[in-house]
């Protein structure tokens, strides 16, 4: 499972509960700079969803992001 938002409020979140239910495989941030939970859970970081979807094998994403961003990302990572 990835995690594309993985802030420290709702992403982190969903960050624990992968770990805790399956294999979480890597998270997405915009920025490259802000790799606190792909340090913290020991997971690549991406910073594009498109690529992320192309490049990880994945049975799963939580779009964890603001409301606002969910289209574009679910459409990012459908066409990755």
């Amino acid at each position: 499972i990835a995690v594309v938002g993985a802030g420290p409020l709702v992403g982190a979140q969903h960050c624990r509960a992968a770990v805790a239910s399956a294999e979480l495989a890597c998270v997405c941030q915009r920025r490259s700079d802000d790799c606190a939970a792909a340090e913290r859970f020991g997971v690549p970081l991406y910073t594009d969803a498109g690529i992320m979807a192309q490049e990880e094998l994945l049975h799963g994403i939580v779009i964890a992001a603001p409301t606002h961003l969910h289209l574009p990302l679910v459409e990012q990572c459908l066409l990755g």
